[in-house]
């Protein structure tokens, strides 16, 4: 029986550490600790309380029932972006495949998409010269 009183790191907040690491390359639970002691920004979304979850405690969320954690875990999504999935911004990149010629650097592209209002952002670099980005564009 777990007392309330023992809980020191909510689910929500050992979910965020452990998929933003998992986003960032960590290879293992040492990792995602680590990674949740340099990243003081997460703060903005949940208060740690207690600090970042040591890898002895983010460590048994491995045998978690998959469906379970499904189901916790997409609740925990909804619940972060409540009210906020409107103002989101989609960002997108890519290197353009034989751009490069010798001494001209291969093209880099960059786009944006903000949802509520239906705006679309693009930018176009060479990493020697740069082209001007173009101007806001509606759908």
């Amino acid at each position: 029986m777990t007392l309330i009183c023992k809980i020191l790191h909510p689910v929500p907040e050992i979910l965020l550490v452990t998929l933003c690491g998992v986003i960032v390359g960590a290879d293992g639970w040492e990792d995602i600790e680590d990674y949740g002691e340099s990243k003081l920004e997460l703060r903005e979304f949940l208060p740690f309380e207690a600090g970042i979850a040591s890898d002895d405690t983010l460590r048994p969320f491995r045998d978690v029932n998959p469906e379970a954690f499904r189901g916790v875990f997409v609740a925990f999504v909804e619940n972060l972006l409540h009210g906020s999935a409107a103002h989101l911004i989609a960002v997108d990149g890519k290197t353009l495949r034989r751009s490069h010629d010798g001494a001209v650097k291969a093209l880099h592209l960059v786009s944006a998409f903000e949802r509520k209002r239906g705006w679309r952002w693009r930018k176009r670099r060479r990493l020697k010269t740069a082209m001007r980005p173009r101007p806001f564009s509606r759908r």
